[in-house]
């Protein structure tokens, strides 16, 4: 998950069992290029307006994220409320 990010999102997901690790982000947004290191299986980021820096991710960190699910056969959605996952499919 990004960080910083919202503490209710880190809630939810360590309530459904999941281990949640932080994202390091930067200027541009999550950084796609640290995902391989933390050994994630998926990714929560905020897009539009990230929480709680109201920073608008990159349409390069975007593109990034996408093929990083793409390379591991997963795939990404996106919800109305703007948070976006990106799953490598495996758990």
């Amino acid at each position: 998950m990004e960080d910083p990010s919202s503490p209710r999102m880190r809630e939810i997901a360590a309530g459904a069992g999941l281990k949640v690790v932080a994202l390091p982000r930067d200027d541009l947004g999550a950084r796609a290029d640290a995902l391989a290191g933390l050994g994630a299986d998926a990714v929560v980021v905020t897009p539009a307006h990230q929480y709680p820096l109201g920073v608008t991710l990159s349409s390069r960190r975007r593109g990034e994220l996408l093929a990083w699910a793409s390379s591991a056969g997963g795939s990404s959605s996106r919800t109305i409320t703007t948070v976006s996952c990106a799953t490598t499919g495996s758990r």
